[in-house]
């Protein structure tokens, strides 16, 4: 039995690295076989994003957007798709919607980043960690701040997102309140789609 391919999302700040490495532990207590995986990945493209976004290395938006894309396909090939045949179920720590959400906000030209992204495999479910901008932003402390951390900037990135939520291609979950509270919120959006493909 394939696994499945869970994305979770949201602004910088979110909390999304953190409930999806708790997903990853939940998955697997209930006897679910579950890896954690990010985008970009560290692999030679996504070590050129991951540049770009911490400001040592500088790109057009446009070159930026073709490389995330370039290292989501690498990533499909090399690991997700194998991984998901041999029935393990992953949990991605960014995916797609991210790539969507983001690039559109930086480039303004939304229906070209999701022809870019259109090669991508869709997730079996993309879930939108909601917090508000200041209150991400007031999460991040005051650790250095890579180059999509302004608050002007995620105020439009969310609203990419609430778009892709209101077209049916993410669900949205509260991600205010306790680490706990947020995992509840994300694990009863999950269950219903692992019950369906007979996983639980």
């Amino acid at each position: 039995m394939a696994g499945v391919l869970i994305a979770v999302e949201g602004i910088d700040g979110a909390g999304k690295t953190t409930q999806a490495k708790r997903l990853v532990r939940l998955l697997n207590r209930m006897g679910v076989k579950a890896a954690y995986t990010r985008e970009p990945t560290g692999g030679s493209i996504g070590k050129l994003v991951r540049r770009h976004l911490s400001g040592r290395r500088t790109y057009s938006e446009e070159t930026v957007t073709l490389l995330f894309a370039a290292d989501r396909l690498d990533h499909i090939q090399r690991f997700i798709e194998p991984q998901l045949k041999r029935g393990i179920t992953i949990v991605a720590d960014r995916y797609v919607h991210s790539s969507i959400a983001y690039q559109a906000a930086a480039t303004g030209m939304r229906e070209w980043v999701i022809s870019v992204n259109s090669l991508a495999r869709r997730p079996d479910i993309s879930i939108f960690v909601d917090v508000n901008p200041k209150e991400a932003l007031a999460r991040l402390g005051h650790r250095r701040k890579y180059v999509y951390e302004r608050l002007e900037f995620l105020e439009k990135v969310r609203s990419e997102y609430i778009r892709l939520v209101e077209s049916g291609e993410m669900m949205i979950v509260d991600g205010s309140g306790t680490r706990e509270e947020v995992a509840q919120r994300i694990s009863t959006v999950v269950e219903p789609l692992l019950r369906e493909r007979g996983l639980v």
